[in-house]
């Protein structure tokens, strides 16, 4: 099938899974055998620890730093920094540009994945970049958008990735704030921190973000002085449970409530929303589509406004949407794509289903996922993740593609 012809089907892929085969076989296996007509390639990755089912001379990796899969062109980023680290033993064999010639012979879509904004690595060295919360604590995992040379740093990982790679589409992870919840290292969380806490603790008090919410006359410092306020009591054990289903959740009053906390918000939304534009417009200028990834770190598509993304005016930002799902959980993969529908009814779509384990959990599951994201009107399906799934759970993922594509 022509890579031009929907559905899309593809993997994932971290491109040091590309390193023990070469290249050709690998996208070959993934065409024949597993019936994909894409290819998903980290770009820009964060720090991890990885486990790899299939592999024989190594099973565990560690990754200590958030690197890219290139080299940079250094002109393209702030000359004051933050500069990307490079990882070697996948840019100096040029594994990227290795995937896009080999995608290009096979007629494979070519999509390259950016973990943008989510960087240990370079929120460590640059502190001052870094999302400040309510008492001052600096998020190193989160560089924030306000920030001009944070957004000059993704303007510049776009024009680079475009410029050396000639993706068909880029899909952007983290190009906004993240959760406070985000686990970089082992956490030690003995208290509960329920959705509005964890909002709270998530909202950016930087001088910058402080500064852009003065310039649209928002009381920012009112803003930090209420979520001082509510923070302490809602930390208190249960007062930011679940809701039930006669009330509003606690975060959905104190939106309503609190005047100067959902200006905050908002606020947040134009900081998010115009970054994505400006990185859209630098793809464009590259003949590449942008996606991003909208309920990473939050769940659910109805909470991606907590991370600053308008999922009703994504679609003047960007060119897509992809929605991460659980294959198990069809009920709520239905649901998340119903609201996106109902947010932004023409975004076009991919969903991202996680092929591993816990989140499915037999055969069945994946193929009637695939089956819902497509009859959804979904663009295609993308798994999760080619160098983490068990050679049995890579056989579900073909069963899941036959179906997709009605074959016998």
């Amino acid at each position: 099938m022509s890579a031009s012809v929907l559905p899309i089907r593809g993997f994932f892929t971290f491109p040091w899974d590309l390193l023990a085969e070469p290249v050709e076989a690998t996208l070959k296996v993934m065409q024949e055998t597993y019936l994909s007509n894409a290819i998903v390639i980290a770009g820009s990755y964060h720090q991890a620890r990885l486990f790899a089912p299939r592999g024989e001379q190594s099973y565990y990796m560690e990754r200590p730093a958030s690197t890219l899969a290139f080299h940079p062109t250094l002109s393209f980023y702030p000359p004051e920094g933050p500069w990307p680290v490079v990882d070697l033993s996948i840019a100096d064999p040029a594994i990227i540009a290795q995937a896009r010639d080999v995608a290009a012979t096979l007629d494979m879509q070519f999509l390259v994945w950016l973990v943008t904004l989510h960087s240990s690595t370079l929120g460590q060295a640059h502190p001052d970049l870094c999302v400040q919360n309510l008492a001052g604590d600096r998020y190193s995992f989160n560089l924030c958008p306000s920030q001009p040379r944070v957004r000059s740093y993704a303007m510049g990982l776009v024009r680079d990735v475009c410029k050396q790679a000639h993706p068909h589409s880029l899909i952007l992870e983290s190009p906004s704030f993240m959760s406070a919840s985000h686990e970089s290292y082992h956490m030690g969380v003995s208290t509960p921190i329920g959705e509005a806490a964890g909002w709270l603790l998530g909202l950016c008090f930087c001088s910058r973000c402080l500064a852009r919410a003065q310039a649209q006359d928002i009381d920012a410092l009112g803003a930090l002085y209420d979520a001082r306020s509510l923070l302490p009591a809602l930390l208190q054990d249960n007062a930011d449970s679940l809701p039930d289903a006669h009330g509003p959740s606690p975060l959905t009053a104190i939106l309503l409530g609190w005047p100067r906390l959902r200006a905050y918000a908002e606020m947040r939304m134009d900081v998010v929303m115009s970054l994505l534009t400006e990185m859209t417009h630098v793809a464009h200028d590259a003949n590449a589509r942008v996606q991003v990834i909208i309920n990473a770190d939050v769940g659910h598509v109805s909470r991606a406004w907590m991370l600053g993304l308008d999922v009703g005016k994504l679609g003047a930002a960007v060119d897509g949407a992809v929605v991460l799902a659980n294959p198990s959980d069809t009920i709520g993969l239905q649901r998340e794509m119903s609201m996106l529908r109902a947010l932004a009814p023409s975004l076009p779509m991919n969903v991202s289903l996680d092929a591993g384990y816990p989140a499915t959990l037999d055969r069945d599951a994946l193929v009637h996922a695939a089956i819902a994201s497509t009859e959804a009107s979904a663009e295609g399906v993308l798994y999760r993740n080619w160098g983490l799934l068990t050679s049995q759970r890579l056989d579900w993922v073909r069963a899941a593609n036959v179906a997709v594509l009605g074959l016998p």
